[in-house]
């Protein structure tokens, strides 16, 4: 959240920066496109996944 106050004006305006969800992975299989969004790779993912015991991407149906 920012909060931004205009002097002349004697305004307070609030602006929310809102992120939504990001498929990774859809039916067992991985979404590359969505990883370079978010400036990840197959690496993180798969690392991520290892550390929850999801040993193989194909073993997913959906990952946001």
């Amino acid at each position: 959240m920012e909060l931004i106050q205009m002097s002349s004006s004697r305004k307070l305006i609030v602006q929310f920066t809102v992120y939504l969800p990001i498929t990774l992975i859809r039916d067992g299989k991985l979404i590359k496109e969505n990883l370079i969004e978010i400036n990840r790779d197959s690496l993180w993912l798969r690392n991520q996944l290892f550390a929850i015991g999801i040993r193989k991407i194909e073993d997913v149906l959906f990952a946001e």
